[in-house]
């Protein structure tokens, strides 16, 4: 069972496959280091936090974190005109993404884990000074998010993810394909800012969805989403990766979660009347009752209760464990779907039940 889909979710983005590899770009620092210096390379640590530089914001960035470290002022022609940075407009740099995340871990070795916050909350306010200039949207978005990120990360969580639904809800124009280019990339750029978010779950959400985005835009589209139907259509596509994606990138891949829902409660009820017509033998209420407190013990929750959709998949478990024959019945798909919902590990029946045993 290859599990593509959920490989890509928990693998490195494709956007990364675009970047130096992090060893190359160690061997490009330490010879950038070779060529000027020390100096040099603790200015490079510090310029690489807005990932878009030009001369003047350099200049500022030198001035008031560096300027008792008498470096020189040659070190930021040198910098921007290395090979640790491209030029993208007139005037306009950007540091290489993986130079830049091995240059922000020297300067946290360095200078410790809060200067890269102070270098943020500089970043904005030079933004909001600049703000009535002329200078591309592009560019003041991009090192807006970057310092936002540091200074409030669950806010770019959301605006993040906003954008994101909205390219995915257009039609695959230019203006979407743009956006699900900059959203993807930006997470990877953010990653370490974003780590000290407060929104955990949305996060994890977010970068799910960006990953399978970005393997559709860097990678063979029509091949992925054929071998992805095809792992769902044999039933092998957990439930709970699908549940990680948003609804319109399910409708991108072909995948209707919403049929296959439809599916398997539809077996579930068809399991569970079976069950109910030949139950006499088993004194359900008294197993509700025990399985009950065996749940009261071992959750501590507010449902004292068994729901309505534990009991139902107590039925199914009772009735496949006595009735063998009736697995010839299921497809595989379907065998691999109910298998999926009663080990799903929000589920603790098989505890429970567990629990009661222990008594007899």
């Amino acid at each position: 069972m290859s599990k593509i889909l959920e490989k890509i979710i928990k693998a490195p983005s494709a956007v990364r496959e675009q970047w130096l590899s992090p060893d190359l770009a160690v061997r490009e620092i330490l010879a950038f280091e070779r060529s000027f210096g020390s100096q040099h390379l603790m200015l490079a640590c510090h310029a690489a936090l807005p990932l878009i530089l030009t001369p003047e914001l350099l200049n500022l960035i030198h001035i008031n974190f560096l300027d008792e470290k008498q470096i020189p002022w040659v070190a930021e022609v040198d910098f921007l005109l290395s090979s640790l940075c491209r030029r993208i407009d007139d005037g306009v740099y950007e540091v290489e993404p993986s130079i830049r995340e091995v240059l922000l871990l020297e300067l946290e070795n360095k200078f410790g884990l809060d200067r890269p916050f102070s270098l943020a909350n500089f970043l904005q306010f030079y933004l909001d000074e600049k703000s009535g200039l002329k200078q591309s949207s592009e560019v003041t978005r991009t090192q807006l998010w970057i310092a936002q990120a540091y200074i409030d990360p669950d806010k770019i969580i959301i605006e993040l993810t906003k954008l994101l639904e909205s390219s995915l809800s257009q039609s695959n124009d230019i203006f979407s394909l743009s956006q699900k280019i900059q959203v993807t990339r930006m997470l990877e750029i953010l990653t370490d800012a974003l780590q000290h978010t407060n929104q955990w779950n949305e996060y994890q959400y977010l970068i799910g969805n960006s990953r399978v985005v970005a393997k559709m835009l860097y990678g063979d589209e029509q091949a992925l989403k054929r071998k992805i139907r095809q792992e769902h259509a044999k039933g092998n596509i957990d439930n709970s990766i699908l549940k990680l994606l948003s609804f319109s990138i399910l409708k991108t891949l072909g995948i209707n979660q919403k049929a296959d829902e439809d599916e398997i409660n539809s077996l579930f009820e068809k399991i569970e009347t079976r069950f109910l017509a030949n139950s006499q033998n088993w004194n359900l209420n008294t197993l509700y009752k025990d399985l009950s407190s065996a749940k009261q013990k071992l959750t501590r929750g507010k449902e004292k209760e068994l729901t309505p959709f534990e009991k139902q998949c107590l039925h199914v478990m009772l009735f496949l464990d006595n009735e063998r024959n009736y697995y010839k019945y299921l497809s595989p798909k379907e065998i691999k779907q109910i298998e999926q919902i009663l080990n799903n590990s929000n589920l603790n029946l098989y505890r429970y039940i567990e629990q009661i045993t222990k008594k007899w």
